[in-house]
Order: structure tokens, then sequence, then C-alpha cells
């Protein structure tokens, strides 16, 4: 069966990343293909017999994601479509743009650059649950996006499809994870920032992980995180969804989600799952 991959989001969110990616692992990628053009695409690849569109990727604009999904309903039975789903916060969109100086493709139409995303927004919010991954790149590097393209590609090709897990340890203060399936406060733990020398560190030092493990409050909360998720994960992946997003979120993300993220982590790797850590706000944050 013909497998496609729909890359598609707000405008700014990645989505050049991770077509580069499919293209990177040999897969056909058609950008921005045109709305008029789709129902014609779908057609084509779904009774190609040369095999040119055996492992195809193409981008697509947020707006004209419903019209596609409308397209290739017939088509079920010969292609096998994942929607891949970007975004990012408001204020990470603006100063993307303001960066790179790129213009967004609505503000051609008379939109105000808030005004754009703001429309994209309204409609990636009607379209997460119809994704087969939704990923929020606001705190990620190109190489997090990369290295978490390059993991969905890999459980694709699995047949056992291992679901991947992303532990995202974050800073309240500094908002939820758009992403996440689940969100753990984590805040109840007794706070390094307050010891004058684990301020400046993060919940990957040694002196900070050694604080942390002699606090019973950290040892009951991990464990009461990691019996729920094992009742929840078994739940979830009856769903056959790919890709499961944990937010683990403290008061700046710097030291208490960082710790338990990573615990969390190795433990469900040892469980046999594709598990992911990402520190969104270690970097930026001062308190945790």
């Amino acid at each position: 069966m013909n497998k496609l991959f729909i890359v598609s989001g707000i405008s700014g969110a990645g989505r050049s990343t991770a077509s580069t990616v499919l293209e990177e692992k040999k897969f056909q990628v058609v950008e921005n293909l045109p709305a008029e053009l789709l129902g014609q695409f779908v057609h084509l690849m779904a009774h190609d017999k040369s095999k040119r569109y055996e492992r195809t990727a193409i981008t697509v604009n947020i707006l004209d994601v419903e019209l596609l999904l409308e397209k290739l309903e017939p088509y079920k039975h010969l292609i096998d479509t994942k929607l891949i789903l970007l975004t990012a916060t408001s204020d990470v969109i603006i100063a993307r743009y303001k960066l790179t100086r790129h213009v967004h493709p609505l503000q051609t139409q008379g939109y105000s650059l808030e005004e754009a995303i703001s429309r994209e927004l309204d409609e990636e919010i009607k379209l997460r649950d119809k994704a087969d991954y939704f990923l929020d790149s606001s705190g990620l590097s190109v190489s997090d996006l990369r290295g978490l393209m390059f993991e969905i590609i890999s459980e694709e090709k699995d047949s056992q499809h291992i679901t991947i897990i992303t532990f995202t340890s974050f800073g309240f203060k500094h908002g939820l994870p758009l992403d996440a399936d689940v969100i753990f406060d984590v805040r109840m733990i007794p706070n390094p920032y307050y010891i004058e020398e684990l301020r400046p560190l993060t919940g990957v030092d040694e002196p900070v992980i050694s604080f942390l493990n002699e606090q019973e409050m950290a040892h009951d909360t991990y464990n009461q995180v990691v019996k729920y998720l094992e009742f929840y994960l078994e739940s979830y992946i009856k769903e056959a969804r790919g890709l499961i997003s944990i937010g683990i979120g403290c008061s700046g993300g710097q030291h208490r989600s960082v710790y338990i993220s990573e615990r969390l982590t190795e433990h469900f790797a040892k469980r046999g799952y594709r598990a992911l850590t990402y520190h969104r706000d270690k970097r930026r944050s001062k308190v945790s």
C-alpha cells in the first residue's frame, strides 16, 4: 500500500524542516500543493504503477487540509495516510517571522501577521483530533524537531509500531505545551531554587539530582506518575496513536520538572517504548 505523509500546521512552526527530513529519507516530496490539484494528485498516487509515489509526502496549507482529507476518503484502501500537524505559540511564531523577515502567506491577502496566525490557529484546533502526530515546536530547536521526525519515520517503518512517548519538562509561568496529551504538576516537590548553590543549576546536574533523590516527595510523586502512566499508556495505545506527549511542569521548568522527566524517560525506555525528553524552558528559566 502506498504511504502518504501530509505535513501541515501553522506557518512558521517547522513545516519546511519536517519535509526536508522526509526528503532525506527518500520520500517523494511535493511542497505547497495547491488546493485545486489535490484531487488529481490523490488519484495519480492511488493508481500509480511505477512505484514513484510509493512513499510520498506533501506539505499543505493548513486551510486546505480538510479538503485534502475529503479527497482521500475514497482511496483509504489504497493509500496509508498519516497527518503530521505542527503548531507553536503565537509569540514564538511572531518572533520567528521577525527574525527571518519572511511574509506570512495570508499577509498577501490583506491580513496582519497577528490576524493570519489567529486564523491558522483556529483551524489547527479543529484538526488536532484528526492528526496522527501533533507536534508543538515552540520549545524545540531545529535539531530537536529533526530528531523527532526521524523517530516518527522509524516508528512507521516498524512492523510492531512501537509508540513514541515524549516527556516535555516546562515551567507553568511560560505556558502549557500545546501538544500535551497529559500534564503533571510536580510543584509539590521541594524546590532546589531556594538552595543558593543549586539555584543556577538544572535537573540534569548531579548536585540537583542528589538533592531531589533525598526528597521523599520526589520519590512519591515519581511513583504516582509512573503508576498512572502505565495504566494510561496501555489504554491509549489501543487507539493506535503513534505519538503520546506528556508534559511535566514546575514553576520555571529548570529543576524539578527536568529531573522527573529524565527519570520517566529512562523508566519507559526500559519498558520498550521509544521515549524522548525535551526540556522546553531549561535554558531560559532561572526559577524552578
